[in-house]
């Protein structure tokens, strides 16, 4: 990923979870997704990311399998292993 320090710092970001946040909650998500893609994550890069800054990859790993579809997510978790 080409900024892991504000990959980190924006996917470290917590919003409180109740019914006024809701629109600040899915805009937040869809900025880390965002976020995400344009980091230059892939799956063969996301093994050297787990190695380097696990936090951020296990962020983004969240992310990952709570909004892409099935074939994507399991690219990601393939990588793992």
């Amino acid at each position: 990923p080409k900024d892991q320090r504000s990959l980190l710092e924006a996917l470290g970001a917590k919003s409180e979870n109740n019914s006024e946040n809701i629109s600040t909650i899915e805009e937040e998500e869809e900025f880390k997704v965002q976020l995400i893609q344009d980091s230059g994550l892939t799956p063969q890069n996301l093994p050297k990311l787990v190695e380097n800054n696990p936090l951020v990859a296990h962020e983004c790993l969240l992310v990952i399998l709570q909004t892409s579809p099935e074939p994507v997510k399991n690219e990601y978790l393939s990588a793992l292993v």
